[in-house]
């Protein structure tokens, strides 16, 4: 089984809409290893709780938090490594869950109608692994385009009276166009509304900003306060070539104008870094590629680097990158080691 399917299943189970083949799959996922079972049983307390319905979308990043300090907690320092790796990668994906989780309870209290028809479809969840991109097409017409490291959740019949969408990550939306069924996207703190339009949005879990860019038609994007789930705490509408984004437990920034080969260009196989640091460029490297990357050495100084890159691979890129910023490089599979020269970077 791939490990995207059982967390689909986890889902459909704390939401009880699970098929008895489903559930027989997840008993057995479960007794495979303590990790499994600890991981479970987590996710379905934080479920339960009797106030869960009253849970706002901004509670994700804070629960997420509590279920990896109290997983570590149980956690014996012994293990092995192998072991921890392992472990590491189930709370990766059980975060995902959560956030999830806790994006349906949001979505119980704005749109209590079309949630509760939901209720009974099956969720399906839809995700990619570093190095690979996809393009889903939904029953409504609308076109996912999904980044690398990105996730969405979706039911498998929309509602009557809304179309929702869960993402983790970076996806490009193409909406078709039904006034009678807005087209939401539910990212973090964010909530996107749309009719018929196309628009970009980026919000990956390692990352403090999540950003809405307008190609064509009109969006309305909000967020809301932590305190009081029903009130909205910023509203603001885009045009086309607009862009908002928002850092995480902090507030909408102003519209801007935004750069469409740097916003959508991953679409066309188009690598784009402006004015990248470091810690940037090896992240996106990653990201995009599939590797994993390390450091031989550091730079001399501070990197702030701009370039380009059309379905170029991996060699290539680092080719061009390392003769600007003065390092050389082993690819050995996935893993890359960077290696800084020791003349001072300019």
């Amino acid at each position: 089984m791939k490990k995207k399917d059982i967390y689909a299943i986890i889902a459909d189970y704390l939401a009880k809409t699970i098929h008895p083949n489903d559930e027989e799959t997840l008993q057995s996922w479960i007794k495979e290893s303590e990790e499994n079972e600890r991981v479970f049983e987590l996710l379905k307390n934080h479920w339960h709780t009797s106030n869960y319905r009253k849970l706002t979308i901004l509670k994700s990043d804070e629960l997420k938090q509590d279920i990896w300090a109290r997983v570590n907690r149980q956690q014996s320092f012994n293990l092995q490594i192998e072991k921890r790796k392992r472990f590491h990668v189930i709370l990766k994906y059980a975060a995902a869950v959560l956030i999830l989780a806790v994006s349906i309870s949001f979505i119980y209290l704005y749109f209590e109608k079309g949630a509760s028809e939901q209720e009974a479809t099956r969720l399906i969840s839809k995700s990619n692994n570093a190095g690979r991109k996809s393009t889903i097409h939904l029953k409504d017409g609308s076109i996912v385009n999904l980044n690398s490291e990105s996730q969405i959740a979706y039911h498998e019949v929309f509602s009557d009276t809304a179309r929702i969408i869960w993402l983790t990550g970076e996806a490009f939306f193409n909406v078709a166009h039904d006034p009678a069924k807005p087209f939401y996207v539910i990212s973090h703190n964010l909530n996107v509304k749309a009719l018929g339009t196309s628009f970009n949005v980026s919000g990956y879990s390692d990352s403090e900003i999540v950003k809405v860019s307008l190609s064509t038609g009109k969006v309305s994007v909000r967020i809301h306060e932590p305190s009081d789930s029903k009130a909205v705490q910023h509203k603001i509408e885009l045009l086309p070539g607009q862009e908002i984004s928002y850092q995480k437990k902090n507030e909408l920034s102003s519209v801007a104008i935004y750069d469409v080969t740097e916003v959508e260009g991953w679409k066309e196989g188009i690598l784009h870094f402006k004015q990248a640091s470091l810690r940037d460029i090896v992240k996106k490297l990653e990201r995009w590629y599939g590797v994993k990357i390390e450091l031989d050495s550091q730079p001399a100084g501070e990197i702030s680097y701009s370039g380009t890159f059309k379905r170029q691979n991996l060699r290539n890129v680092l080719k061009s990158i390392g003769f600007v910023i003065n390092f050389d490089f082993e690819i050995n599979n996935k893993n890359v080691v960077l290696k800084f020269k020791n003349d001072a970077y300019k």
